[in-house]
């Protein structure tokens, strides 16, 4: 059960991601001009992040650990446990105040 979840969070993330990757020139060309451009940025962006956060929860879980009291606690946590390099926890654990944002 977790493993459909954890699946289907990232096939969410895959197809977020895509979405950015694909539009990113005309994103990025409108979005100081349109509204509408920064509302999709934006939307997009906050939903990664939180699917992001939601997959180190699962994981967390899943590998037995206590499960995090914040979503910074979430990613630094990742890298504590050896999970992703600690480096690159100290840099993404921004991506929490995305999701508070």
């Amino acid at each position: 059960m977790m493993e459909e979840v954890l699946f289907s969070k990232l096939q969410r993330l895959k197809e977020q991601t895509k979405y950015l990757v694909d539009n990113k020139p005309r994103l990025l060309r409108t979005l100081k001009s349109s509204i509408e451009t920064k509302k999709i940025v934006e939307r997009s962006v906050y939903l990664c992040s939180e699917i992001v956060l939601d997959i180190a929860d699962l994981i967390i879980i899943k590998n037995g650990y206590p499960k995090p009291s914040t979503y910074a606690d979430s990613i630094s946590k990742l890298g504590e446990y050896g999970i992703i390099p600690k480096e690159f926890s100290n840099k993404f654990i921004y991506i929490a105040g995305l999701r508070n944002f």
